[in-house]
C-alpha cells in the first residue's frame, strides 16, 4: 500500500519540518532524537527550530540545549546538494555563540558524503568543532522501536523509512536452502493468476489497480473495486498476519457506512475471522474460494452491503 505521504514530503526543508513537527507531537520520538544525537552523553533538548535566518546561514535545523549551548544540524536527501560553504560558513556562527556542535544528517550513500569528511578534517584541526555525520537509516531503526500509537506518526516513520531506510541484509543458510526451491514463485504466481481472474470477472470496470504493487512483486499485488474494496496479496500483512489472498476495506478510502458494515456483512460468509490490522483496515482471508465465489461475495456486499 502506497504511504499516503508519497511524493508530499520530498525536500530537505520539508523533512527538516517533518523531524520537528513529530519531536514536538511525542515525547518519546525526543528522547530517541535526543538519544541519538548525543548517545554517550548527558546532553537534554530543551526546543528545536527549523529554517532561522543568520548572517551566516539558514541552517536546517537547530537543537537547543538545557545547558544552552545549540546543535546546528543539516539535513540531506540523496539529491541535496553540498553548497560549497557547507560546513564551512557555518564555523562563525559556532564560534559567535560558543557552541560546538554541527551535524550532518545524510543518507546512508549520499554522492557528497567524502567531501564533508574532508571539510570536517579541515575545520576540526583549527576550529575544534565537534563535527559529526549521522545516517537517517539508524534514526528510523531507532523510530520503528518505538510504541507508536498515532497512525499519523505511524505513517510519517513509513514515509521516512520508503526514503530512507537502509538495512545491511544477510540470508541464513537455512533461508538459502528454503528460497532454492521453486515453491515460493509457483505459489506467487498463482495468486497473481487469482488477482487477474477477479479482475477480468468485472471486466476491469470500475476497477483501480494499486499503482504500487500493480507488477506483480514489491510490496504485493491488488486493485481496488468501485472504491469500496480491495483484493489481493500485500506481502507485509501476510507476513504479519498470515493472510495471503485477501479481501480488505481502508477507513480512510471507503466511506463510514462501508467500512462499519464490512465485519456484520462477511461474518454471514462461513462465519469468516474478521481481523483488523494498524487499526484503519479490515480484512478476511479468501485463500479457501475460488474466483467465482469471491467475485459475487464482493460484488454482493458493494452492491448491497448488509
Amino acid at each position: 500500500m502506497k504511504n499516503i505521504f508519497y511524493n508530499v514530503i520530498k525536500t530537505e526543508n520539508q523533512f527538516s519540518q517533518l523531524i520537528v513537527n513529530m519531536l514536538n507531537a511525542e515525547e518519546d520520538i525526543k528522547k530517541i532524537i535526543q538519544k541519538f544525537l548525543f548517545p554517550n552523553e548527558e546532553n537534554e533538548l530543551d526546543s528545536v527550530h527549523t529554517q532561522l535566518r543568520f548572517e551566516e546561514g539558514q541552517p536546517d535545523i537547530i537543537f537547543k540545549l538545557k545547558n544552552g549551548e545549540e546543535v546546528i544540524v543539516e539535513v540531506k536527501t540523496q539529491d541535496s546538494t553540498l553548497t560549497f560553504n557547507q560546513p564551512e560558513g557555518y564555523v562563525p556562527l559556532l564560534s559567535k555563540n560558543n557552541n560546538k556542535y554541527l551535524f550532518f544528517l545524510i543518507p546512508k550513500y549520499y554522492k557528497h558524503k567524502s567531501e564533508i569528511e574532508e571539510r570536517f578534517e579541515k575545520i576540526e584541526k583549527k576550529e575544534g568543532v565537534c563535527l559529526k555525520i549521522l545516517y537517517w537509516n539508524a534514526l528510523i531503526n531507532n523510530l520503528k522501536k518505538l510504541d507508536i500509537k498515532s497512525d499519523l506518526i505511524y505513517e510519517l516513520i513509513n514515509h521516512l523509512d520508503e526514503k530512507f531506510g537502509y538495512d545491511n541484509i544477510n540470508f541464513k543458510p537455512d533461508e538459502i536452502k528454503y528460497m532454492e526451491t521453486n515453491d515460493i514463485p509457483d505459489k506467487v504466481l498463482k495468486l497473481n493468476e487469482a488477482v487477474n481472474s477477479l479482475a477480468k470477472s468485472f471486466a476491469y470496470k470500475d476497477l483501480i489497480w494499486d499503482n504500487k504493487i500493480d507488477a506483480g512483486y514489491g510490496d504485493g499485488y491488488g486493485f481496488w473495486y468501485k472504491n469500496s474494496i480491495w483484493f489481493g496479496y500485500w506481502f507485509e500483512l501476510w507476513s504479519e498476519e498470515k493472510a495471503s489472498l485477501i479481501i480488505m476495506v481502508n477507513q480512510n478510502v471507503v466511506d463510514e457506512v462501508k467500512f462499519n458494515s464490512f465485519e456484520t456483512f462477511f461474518k454471514k460468509h462461513g462465519k469468516r475471522e474478521i481481523k483488523t490490522y494498524r487499526s484503519i483496515y479490515k480484512f478476511i482471508n479468501v485463500l479457501d474460494l475460488d474466483t467465482e465465489k469471491i467475485k459475487n461475495m464482493v460484488d454482493d456486499f458493494v452492491n448491497h452491503g448488509i
